[in-house]
């Protein structure tokens, strides 16, 4: 009887779907087929511009939370499906050089995966070392002075190789910086706060993920580049979809590695294009505010919001650190953008429009806010809000980008 009750409720998520499509989304994509990839993505270095900050407010206290950089696979079946499915098509005769090549690299990074499963990848170390300097280069005045800084980070090595990372290149710039770093159990309460949150949440989008796999994928169009013979090829595929889901995993993972490969141009545009919006959608239901399950998801990251406003107003009152910084991962990053009403975060989307929300440029690997604090000569505080280098907002406050602190506060804490 459940087993007929999930295939019905299955068949009727799939009945009311509705495949959007996001011109600027698209046209994002089109631009950079790595985007694809969304939370694999690796981080993009861009320019940007800053407001001056308003005279007579020189910054008091700097506040970070930086999800860990690229690294290798936390699991190697995604690999071992793609190598077995080639080998099979190898040994019928039917891969073409394009095939060869991608079992070839998929064989070699399965070995650098296994080597290195959950860790920081040598890109990763570079992400937040230059995400660091570049944090210092825009805030000289601040960090040239004989600071203290904590770092707290997730008990995943990759969090903590991004952690030491980052404040080792601070240190290379300002020697005198003093660094108090730790991670432990008890601070997954709040920097990685997710327990609850799958028997609520994850296996209900689920139902909704894998009615799209089934619908909008043509897995055909991802086998047809691969192969000489399609239609002979696709009969010794029981579970296509299954293939190109993987293999779209091996693609967005390739980025993150140090190889040169990069088996996401093999993927045909739209075929790569409905994978990004599935994985786009799957990670919005999961962990933003989506309309159907903002309300229960949302809430978890109240811990995290109260240690920003803790921590903030213990050294805006005298407190030892001028520096807070966190290290973790994607999931309850959303969940906290969501809960602070972020630029980009702040909106609520149903299941039929969530690539309005573009994964890859706001949730990409080592993706990081940073909230900078200025005093006044009176002494009230303002803060500015810095989302991957990109000075933004909390849109329900007004257009910023400097809000009064008092009032952020009070807003953190009014919210659900």
């Amino acid at each position: 009887m459940k087993r007929i009750f999930t295939v019905l409720l299955t068949l009727l998520l799939s009945l009311s779907f509705c495949f959007s499509q996001n011109p600027q989304a698209e046209a994002f994509l089109r631009e950079d087929i790595s985007r694809v990839a969304c939370n694999y993505h690796g981080y993009e270095f861009k320019d940007y511009k800053y407001s001056r900050v308003p005279k007579g407010y020189e910054m008091v206290y700097l506040s970070h939370y930086g999800r860990h950089g690229s690294r290798y696979m936390t699991y190697t079946r995604g690999h071992e499906y793609v190598i077995k499915k080639l080998t099979q098509l190898q040994k019928a005769g039917l891969l073409n050089a394009d095939g060869e090549e991608l079992l070839r690299q998929t064989k070699e990074m399965l070995v650098m995966n296994e080597k290195n499963l959950h860790n920081l990848s040598p890109k990763g170390y570079q992400e937040h070392a230059r995400i660091a300097e570049r944090m210092f280069a825009r805030e000289k005045k601040f960090f040239r002075k004989d600071l203290r800084i904590r770092g707290i980070a997730s008990t995943a090595d990759r969090c903590q190789s991004s952690m030491n990372s980052f404040c080792g290149a601070l240190v290379r710039q300002n020697p005198r910086l003093t660094m108090d770093l730790d991670s432990k159990e008890e601070y997954m309460s709040y920097i990685s706060n997710t327990s609850g949150f799958e028997e609520t949440v994850h296996d209900k989008a689920d139902l909704i993920i894998d009615s799209l796999n089934n619908t909008i994928l043509n897995p055909r169009e991802a086998i047809r580049p691969l192969v000489t013979d399609l239609d002979e090829a696709y009969k010794l595929f029981n579970r296509p979809v299954r293939f190109e889901k993987y293999l779209h995993v091996v693609a967005s993972i390739a980025e993150d590695l140090p190889v040169h490969y990069r088996p996401m141009k093999l993927i045909p545009f739209e075929e790569a294009r409905k994978l990004w919006y599935i994985k786009n959608l799957d990670l919005y239901l999961n962990h933003c505010n989506s309309v159907e399950f903002g309300d229960i998801r949302i809430p978890y990251a109240r811990s995290l919001a109260e240690d920003f406003i803790t921590k903030a107003d213990e050294s805006l009152s005298g407190g030892q650190y001028d520096v807070d910084l966190r290290f973790g991962h994607d999931y309850p990053l959303m969940a906290f953008f969501s809960y602070i009403g972020l630029d980009r975060f702040n909106e609520r989307y149903d299941r039929n429009h969530t690539d309005n929300w573009i994964s890859s440029r706001d949730m990409h690997m080592a993706t990081n806010l940073q909230i900078e604090f200025f005093r006044g000569k009176k002494g009230d505080v303002i803060v500015r809000f810095i989302h991957n280098d990109r000075e933004t907002k909390i849109p329900a406050l007004g257009p910023g980008p400097f809000y009064d602190w008092e009032t952020v506060k009070a807003y953190w804490r009014d919210r659900y």
